[in-house]
């Protein structure tokens, strides 16, 4: 719990980290009530181009925050050593990836939240009563899983200027 906690923290100094995770997929959907206030065909039925976009966007922010955001981290953390430095303390490796895990699903899931009740109140998009746990769950696992496969893409990537 202290990992997790230390992880919060370490997130929050870095207000690089913080705009392109939380504020970058945002402004998307700022730029969709601009500009994508129309209709548009699907499966025969017609819905509004927000009700199209908001699912995609969320994707891309989990992705985005999960995947990407703990790739890059990881890899400028191995470069400059701070890996190393974490290996010579008593903290067991488990816990320091279980952590990272859990902080990344953490933000990733109150970013879907974030895209979900914006959708809902500024666009206008219904969110299915029958399937907003299963949303969840999907977006819990799915930051879960791209954060771990972050971590494990991260022994690819040769060095923190190719991150």
């Amino acid at each position: 719990m202290k990992q997790i906690v230390y992880e919060s923290k370490s997130y929050r100094r870095n207000p690089a980290a913080a705009f392109f995770t939380l504020a970058f997929p945002l402004l998307f959907l700022f730029m969709l009530r601009i500009f994508g206030n129309d209709f548009v065909e699907i499966d025969g039925g017609t819905v509004s181009r927000a009700t199209k976009y908001i699912p995609m966007i969320t994707a891309f922010s989990v992705i985005g925050s999960s995947y990407t955001g703990i790739a890059m981290t990881l890899t400028i953390n191995r470069d400059i050593g701070v890996l190393k430095r974490y290996k010579g303390t008593p903290l067991p490796l488990v816990i320091f990836l279980l952590a990272k895990i859990t902080h990344n699903t953490i933000v990733s899931f109150a970013l879907a939240v974030i895209i979900a009740l914006i959708a809902f109140f500024a666009f206008d998009v219904g969110l299915p009563a029958n399937s907003i746990a299963a949303f969840f769950f999907t977006m819990i696992l799915g930051a879960a899983t791209f954060t771990s496969l972050g971590i494990a893409f991260t022994s690819v990537i040769p060095n923190s200027d190719a991150a």
